[in-house]
């Protein structure tokens, strides 16, 4: 029935064209296009089988559909970029990350869709891909939408110059915001913390096993009197000036951190200093990484001179 209405208006429109499924002879089924030109009294009627280009439309919209779903879990932004700075293609789930939506940046020029400041470092990096056909990375930030955001693109040179075509681009750009206020915060934190600890006398080392290097702070030199060369091989050093009385104590107490018998060692033990004399210390550490065999790898830590209120405490007992 819808054939016949189809023609009837066709009839009225001089032509007529439709696509219609068909089962052969043989039961197979095909996809068939039914184009009638009608001209005076006359029909010129032409039929082609579009079966395969039907498959074909098919199969392309399943995997149209098959990349939309993983772009949507893409957590970058893809963009294709022409050797001038021509958006060619977006592709993002992270539409609010965009300083415009992709539809009115397709086609344009980065010129046009970013500052002035950010747009020159696309092409800079352009260039450079090309001259040394290696992948670009680069930092910028934005202002999208009165929050300032930070972004690191990954530029890779997708193909080479041919006669009628222009370079193209492949730009993966990954929204690092929140990696950076952490970093700034981290940062703070960490300056504010040095100032404290360099207000209270607070030494500060860590430890690795593994590779022998060991980092310490400038107060474990003024603590102890040694300057950092002495320091250096600080695992040796430590239990090489350690006092005889205390020294089977110290090990014990590491041990028995090590062995997971207690969340942190906290040790009160006399320490030969540079001078020849031997002063009273507090040594707080915990074992922060241990290798598959369960092995200690590292340690951080601190180092406080409690040798006043000991010798004081000591004197009150007498």
């Amino acid at each position: 029935n819808k054939v016949k209405n189809d023609w009837k208006q066709a009839q009225k429109d001089n032509k007529a064209e439709q696509e219609f499924e068909v089962t052969c002879k043989d039961g197979t089924k095909k996809q068939i296009i039914f184009r009638t030109n009608f001209i005076n009294d006359k029909h010129i009627i032409s039929m082609f089988d579009v079966t395969e280009k039907h498959k074909l439309n098919k199969k392309l919209k399943e995997t149209s559909n098959y990349l939309k779903k993983i772009v949507s879990n893409i957590p970058e932004i893809l963009l294709i970029i022409d050797e001038e700075g021509i958006y060619r293609d977006i592709w993002t789930s992270k539409h609010e990350d965009l300083v415009k939506p992709y539809k009115e940046m397709r086609g344009k020029n980065v010129d046009k869709i970013l500052p002035a400041n950010v747009a020159n470092l696309f092409k800079k990096h352009l260039k450079k891909a090309v001259a040394e056909n290696e992948m670009q990375k680069f930092k910028y930030s934005l202002e999208i939408r009165g929050e300032k955001r930070y972004f690191e693109a990954k530029l890779i040179l997708l193909d080479e110059n041919s006669e009628n075509q222009k370079r193209k681009f492949l730009v993966l750009i990954n929204n690092i915001t929140k990696r950076i206020k952490k970093s700034r915060i981290l940062k703070s934190t960490k300056e504010r913390l040095e100032l404290i600890i360099d207000a209270t006398d607070i030494g500060i080392f860590d430890i690795n096993f593994k590779t022998g290097d060991v980092i310490v702070n400038d107060n474990i030199h003024k603590l102890t009197g040694y300057d950092k060369y002495e320091v250096d091989k600080y695992i040796g050093f430590r239990l090489d000036r350690v006092h005889h009385k205390d020294k089977e104590k110290v090990i014990n107490k590491i041990e028995d951190h090590f062995e997971d018998n207690n969340p942190y060692f906290k040790i009160e033990h006399r320490l030969k200093t540079k001078n020849d004399g031997i002063k009273w210390f507090r040594l707080i550490g915990n074992l922060i990484e241990s290798n598959k065999k369960g092995e200690p790898v590292r340690v951080v830590g601190i180092m406080q001179d409690i040798d006043e209120q000991k010798q004081m405490h000591m004197k009150l007992q007498e």
